[in-house]
């Protein structure tokens, strides 16, 4: 089964700024969501056909959808 893979940017590792916990700073991009099982699994499917982690899976999604494309430029 072939999939087209969406290229994504490289996350450059920003320093701590001082004053800042490492641990709040190293987690400030995080995202939580609650999936239904439904979801959940499409998710997996869909990273496991691509060969990829589910943060990856996430990213590609985001970068590859039209709603979002405007915001990615600015």
């Amino acid at each position: 089964m072939s999939h087209e893979q969406v290229e994504l940017p490289k996350i450059k590792r920003q320093p701590t700024p001082p004053g800042y916990d490492p641990e709040l700073w190293k987690n400030r991009n995080r995202v939580s969501v609650k999936f239904h099982d439904i979801e959940h699994d499409a998710l997996t499917r869909y990273c496991r056909d691509r060969n990829c982690s589910l943060n990856r899976g996430v990213r590609a999604l985001c970068y590859s959808n039209p709603d979002l494309q405007p915001y990615f430029k600015s």
